[in-house]
């Protein structure tokens, strides 16, 4: 996590009314990072038992809500090659998976007898997700109206068939779901002519009005159309976590 130049503290006590669109700070001076924090903030961080507390379960901290990341856990061969890729801004991040047809074809540069593949992981950062059949038909039913996908053939080097049993899954409920007024926010100052902008969630407190149906979904992009990062429920994070053979390769990081 990048330091802030400038940190301020907003004074008061309790919740601060709800607001939903960034709050630049005032007098930004050029490439400035200022970190906001308010009086009540979601996870506050005195020590490092604070840090892992939410990763153990055990911090008395908002869990209502779940980033969704790739954990890294396995290393897929590199070399990835996918000709139907479609240009940059156009496809995935919350836009969804129209310009992509079903059967599309990852080809690695390594033999399919070498490639073994987790439940989940985000070959293009958090674009996307590359999920099993199995882990698509659980995220359907969990929350169906959050996701598109679209069929996967995954081939090594010798165009052997390693698996046509995964998907490319975009969310694409893209909601102003953080409360920017009562989160820890990072801000980036104007910056070659660019105007400042909302930079990082430190520390996020997700709405109170969204529905247990509302389980899977992305917090809306204030740069460009679609959104950023992917956000579950409690729900879905304990189905996830409970599944029978267990998932591989997904890590929960709690909102607040």
């Amino acid at each position: 996590m990048i330091l802030p130049d400038r940190v301020i503290e907003v004074p008061g006590t309790g919740l601060l009314p709800p607001v939903y669109e960034p709050q630049i700070p005032a007098r930004m001076h050029e490439d400035e990072r200022v970190r906001v924090i308010p009086p009540s903030a979601p996870w506050g961080v005195r020590n490092a038992a604070d840090v892992s507390a939410p990763f153990d379960n055990v911090a008395s901290k908002d869990q209502r809500y779940w980033f969704l990341r790739d954990a890294y856990e396995r290393e897929l061969p590199h070399g990835l090659e996918w000709a139907e890729r479609p240009a940059p801004g156009r496809w995935g991040d919350g836009l969804g998976l129209d310009l992509l047809a079903n059967g599309t074809t990852f080809r690695f540069s390594a033999p399919a007898s070498r490639i073994k593949l987790p439940s989940m992981w985000e070959p293009f950062g958090g674009v996307a997700m590359v999920v099993s059949r199995r882990l698509l038909d659980v995220l359907s039913a969990l929350d169906a109206g959050a996701i598109v996908s679209r069929t996967l053939v995954i081939r090594g080097q010798d165009n052997e068939l390693v698996s046509d049993e995964y998907a490319i899954v975009d969310v694409v409920r893209n909601l102003a779901a953080i409360d920017i007024a009562n989160s820890i926010i990072d801000y980036h100052g104007p910056s070659g002519g660019h105007p400042p902008h909302l930079s990082g969630y430190v520390s996020s407190r997700i709405r109170d009005d969204l529905g247990e149906e509302i389980a899977i979904f992305r917090q809306r992009s204030f740069a460009s159309n679609g959104g950023r990062m992917v956000i579950v429920n409690a729900k879905v994070r304990q189905a996830l976590n409970s599944a029978s053979p267990r998932f591989s390769n997904m890590r929960f990081d709690v909102c607040g």
